[in-house]
């Protein structure tokens, strides 16, 4: 018969079987976010009910805060131990260690009278330099007003320049990192509250915001909304600030709790300055400072000199609260001040105008990087003398498929997209747009590697396999490309690797293994389902282990990690790479030993499948690895011969 006869009575057979192909989810860190958020989403909704209940029978502010904070304390969801700093309208707390905060005023915030609206335009010549209003609460919140949109537009008129605006949900995290980018001047007018470790802008919306986000702390979930600071737009920048002075008019702004934590991470962002203030600062207060400081530097004055003429004009400290509200400033020469409920001397230079100075000299921070589709490399722009501003950078990419490109006067945010090869280039123009010279990057974006080429040692070809629900997936960890776990977050979970090989007696696997989890959590190395040494967990590096085969036989390998119902800590994963195997593999389902997979030895697995033929070695034609020979495995053989898919080696 011909090899097409063969194949098409083998198709009829194998459609005859019904076959229901497997769908697979998503693993890693994607996997992991959805679990910490679900988390969340269910611990909310048990105090959202409380809150509402609280409302419902008349309680003021303080005593709806008591009822949530109660409840906080008998959920089982909430991190034990964690609520904290309690006041009559909040209180902070953890859910399997995502920070989050309950605010009676933010959430509960008059609504704008009916018919009311703000004049919300953005205006000005669009060359000039920008500034940007940031009010998530802006036509929600009726203390709310026009003053900082009406500010912004009398300053962007002042610098021959542009007003942006971001508000209500339009004011999400990400949109304002890089909006801040783009800024020559920012106003952050919004709800602040502060922790002991920092001072939060209140935003509406909790769009862009992970669960990576709330463990590390510079962001907290408020049940749908959440809340940001200045480490939250560090990180999630695009590339620096370009030297943009930050009005932040929010309440505690530079809390002494917080320890300038927002103001030295936008600092080192690349903003100029950041004013805020020590404590709750009055809607009088805050426009009387606001109109003398703006108008010195619409008129020309260093924030140095505004500063310094504000305080004596309108007052060191706002008289409109208790305890007085201190204006602060911080910028690279301006520290957080050891006492900031005090008088504070500012020195900054900045002007509203900059004052050219010409560029003689340019670097990237990198002229070469590797990276793999969907990598990010942040390009930083050094250029000389310090404090040379008299130019315009242009970035470009010689192939838009291979690696895009974004940036400003600082820096720039190039996005792998596709494997090969392509230049960054960032031409260098004087303020007349006349070229000065060149940079560039080399960008080598290289194909993903699938799971076996990332575990299996150069050279080798082991064929290992995943569970559907939380699958193991390629890694760049340490320098090399390696295997991790896909279920971290989740609690009660395991995500298992598999892998089996015929051994003889004397032949041995290695691999190399860590893990980074919480004392509980462990990873595990298990043959033919028993444990091989011992788990391991918490923070261990790099491992060898090897396994040596006391009988000939097929022996089974699993790579377990497994989580219980507390807290997450570390990365929550294992990681498995360098795996070596003494003997010599051959290629399941390859049956006629000729190096393929062919119509042959599809035809040998149906028959296996059948039970017409009993073949010893019956396991390598298991090759959906469901520890039986079925239909399946010979439809699987048969698109490996027609090219569809590759084998799994």
């Amino acid at each position: 018969m011909t090899v097409r006869g063969i194949l098409s009575l083998l198709l009829a057979a194998l459609l005859s079987a019904a076959l229901v192909p497997l769908s697979v989810k998503a693993a890693g860190s994607a996997a992991r976010d959805a679990g910490l958020m679900a988390l969340l989403s269910e611990a909310w909704e048990y105090l959202d009910k409380a809150e509402a209940d609280a409302i419902a029978s008349g309680a003021d502010r303080s005593a709806v805060t008591l009822t949530v904070y109660r409840a906080a304390l008998n959920s089982g969801l909430v991190d034990e131990g964690s609520q904290g700093s309690l006041t009559e309208k909040s209180f902070f707390f953890k859910v399997r260690g995502m920070a989050c905060a309950y605010d009676y005023d933010a959430r509960n915030y008059p609504s704008l009278e009916r018919g009311r609206s703000l004049s919300l335009k953005e205006t000005g010549d669009e060359d000039g330099d920008g500034i940007l209003l940031v009010g998530p609460y802006y036509g929600q919140d009726a203390s709310f007003t026009d003053r900082y949109a009406n500010e912004a537009a009398s300053v962007a008129e002042a610098a021959g320049g542009h007003t942006r605006i971001l508000a209500g949900q339009d004011a999400s995290g990400p949109n304002i990192a890089r909006a801040l980018t783009e800024a020559r001047a920012a106003f952050i007018d919004s709800h602040g509250v502060q922790s002991a470790d920092s001072t939060y802008i209140c935003l509406t919306t909790g769009a862009g915001v992970t669960a990576n986000d709330y463990l590390n702390g510079w962001a907290v979930n408020a049940g749908g909304a959440a809340y940001i600071d200045g480490r939250y737009i560090k990180n999630h920048a695009p590339y620096p600030i370009d030297d943009c002075f930050i009005w932040m008019s929010m309440c505690s702004g530079m809390h002494p709790s917080g320890e300038g934590t927002t103001g030295c991470a936008l600092i080192e962002s690349g903003a100029a300055g950041v004013y805020g203030y020590s404590r709750d600062v009055s809607f009088d207060g805050d426009y009387a400072f606001e109109a003398n400081f703006w108008n010195s530097i619409k008129n020309g004055a260093t924030v140095a000199e505004a500063f310094a003429k504000m305080t004596a004009e309108v007052g060191e400290c706002d008289p409109f609260t208790s305890p007085n509200a201190w204006p602060v400033v911080m910028s690279p020469v301006d520290p957080f001040p050891q006492n900031p409920d005090s008088h504070q001397t500012v020195r900054c230079g900045w002007t509203l105008i900059k004052k050219e100075t010409a560029i003689s000299g340019w670097s990237l921070s990198e002229t070469g990087a590797e990276l793999y589709p969907g990598d990010e490399l942040k390009l930083l722009f050094n250029g000389t003398p310090l404090g040379a501003n008299a130019y315009i950078l242009n970035w470009r990419s010689e192939d838009d498929g291979i690696a895009s490109v974004t940036g400003n006067n600082k820096g720039a945010l190039v996005v792998a997209l596709s494997s090969g090869s392509t230049r960054i280039i960032c031409d260098v123009l004087d303020l007349a747009g006349e070229l000065l010279g060149t940079a560039y990057a080399e960008v080598n974006v290289l194909p993903v590697p699938d799971l076996g080429s990332a575990l299996n040692v150069p050279g080798e070809r082991l064929p290992f396999t995943t569970e559907t629900e939380y699958p193991w997936k390629t890694v760049m960890v340490d320098g090399r490309t390696a295997a991790i776990s896909g279920n971290a977050g989740v609690k009660d979970s395991s995500s298992s690797l598999y892998l089996k090989l015929r051994m003889a007696s004397g032949d041995t696997l290695s691999f190399d293994w860590k893990v980074s989890s919480e004392p509980s959590d462990k990873l595990g190395f298990y043959v033919n389902g028993d444990l091989y040494g011992h788990t391991i967990s918490g923070k261990k590096d790099w491992k060898n282990v090897v396994f040596t085969a006391e009988t000939d036989g097929e022996y089974a390998f699993e790579w377990r990690y497994e989580k219980d119902r507390m807290a997450d800590s570390g990365d929550d994963c294992g990681f498995v790479d360098n795996v070596s195997f003494s003997g010599t593999y051959s290629l399941p389902g390859d049956y006629d030993g000729d190096g393929e997979i062919t119509a042959a030895d599809a035809l040998v697995i149906l028959r296996m499948a059948m039970e017409i033929i009993d073949r010893p070695d019956w396991f390598d034609g298991d090759l959906d690895h469901d520890g039986s020979v079925t239909a399946a495995d010979a439809l699987i053989a048969l698109r490996i011969a027609m090219g569809i898919i590759q084998p799994d080696r």
